[in-house]
């Protein structure tokens, strides 16, 4: 009985906790770097950067859907309002190789 308490405790703590997954964004189209494509669980998610960076978050299958961050550093972070459900990729004008972008409540 105890056993099964401590499995529901741990499977209901782990059903509400925010999922991040880090997308680095060196896939070049036309001017552009990109992430991978990824959907988003919650409307609100947060967004933080490993490098000063400025990006948008753009809807893949409505290009004119797109939220703009204007400037990140590393150590903030950044809440927006997107669509649940909606599959997303990260923009950015330059990248150095390694620009990293974390996304929580990603599926």
């Amino acid at each position: 009985l105890v056993l099964l308490s401590l499995l529901l405790v741990v499977a209901l703590c782990s059903c509400g906790a925010a999922k991040s997954q880090t997308f680095k964004v060196n896939v070049k189209e036309s001017d552009t770097y990109c992430s991978n494509e990824f959907q988003v669980s919650k409307q609100s998610v947060t967004v933080s950067s490993n490098k000063d960076c400025a990006i948008e978050i753009v809807n893949v299958s409505d290009a004119s859907d797109k939220v703009s961050i204007g400037y990140l550093t590393p150590g903030s972070s950044e809440n927006v309002e997107l669509k649940e459900g909606t599959t997303y990729k990260i923009e950015a004008g330059t990248s150095s190789g390694d620009l990293e972008i974390t996304v929580s409540d990603v599926k």
